[in-house]
């Protein structure tokens, strides 16, 4: 199978810090430090404390990348979208960035595609949303298959609510290909989700890649560690049944 991973393009707050409980947002998604933080450009003073600040972005890079390691464990071929693509200021700017890295990584011919998010609300908000695309994409009632998948999976490893529901986005829509949009409980917002994220976001991969493979499988595949099922040999139960209808043939003619 064929996977695109595509993380948070920006650096939303995280409720909590990795350590000490530092609230995160620290440059507020300034494109020069935000960028310059992903690709080592900055002065190390302005760069993001690994211990201490932590933001959307980060948090999905780091589930992002532990999906990506198992998903090749297993063999499959992992594509992430460019993370130097992921950012900019004004908006305007940042989504077409984020356009130009998605058309990039959908250009190597994927299964599937995924949106790696976590989410924001009330302070006591929690819950796992895998969220399918509009008619646009052409494979979307695969996309709904595959998000119902994804929730099975996700039942397992996670104790709050888990859905499936309808969401409309670019790397949604304009995928060639079935695509989730997750958003991964309320981290940005609910310091107990933010902790629950840093301490089992390998569970969460786990439950990923349980529904990728789940779905794959529906849809008639094989994964690539796994022998395809031979076909069943039934000669000798057709040559016995050839038999028994020469007998009962026989007896009628008596």
């Amino acid at each position: 199978m064929r996977i695109g991973l595509r993380g948070a393009p920006h650096s939303k707050s995280w409720a909590i810090g990795k350590r000490d409980g530092h609230e995160c947002n620290r440059h507020a998604n300034n494109p020069s430090l935000c960028a310059g933080c992903l690709r080592g450009s900055v002065a190390e003073a302005e760069r993001c404390d690994e211990n201490a600040w932590w933001c959307e972005m980060k948090a999905a890079e780091l589930l992002e990348q532990e999906v990506a390691q198992q998903l090749r464990v297993h063999g499959h071929q992992v594509f992430i979208a460019d993370k130097s693509q992921r950012l900019g200021y004004p908006a305007p700017v940042g989504n077409e960035q984020c356009k130009v890295a998605m058309r990039e990584m959908w250009s190597n011919g994927l299964d599937v595609s995924l949106s790696i998010h976590t989410n924001s609300a009330r302070a006591d908000s929690r819950g796992i949303q895998c969220m399918w695309p509009t008619t646009r994409n052409p494979k979307w009632k695969q996309c709904i298959h595959l998000c119902e998948h994804l929730v099975i999976a996700f039942k397992r490893h996670y104790n709050y609510m888990v859905r499936a529901r309808f969401y409309s986005s670019y790397e949604g829509n304009m995928a060639p290909c079935p695509h989730s949009y997750l958003e991964v409980d309320y981290g940005n917002s609910n310091p107990d989700a933010a902790r629950d994220f840093l301490r089992h976001y390998k569970e969460y991969a786990t439950a990923i890649v349980e529904g990728l493979e789940a779905w794959w499988v529906s849809e008639g595949h094989s994964l690539p560690n796994q022998k395809p099922i031979p076909p069943a040999d039934n000669s000798a139960l057709i040559s016995r049944l050839k038999s028994l209808i020469t007998r009962i043939k026989k007896l009628k003619e008596k």
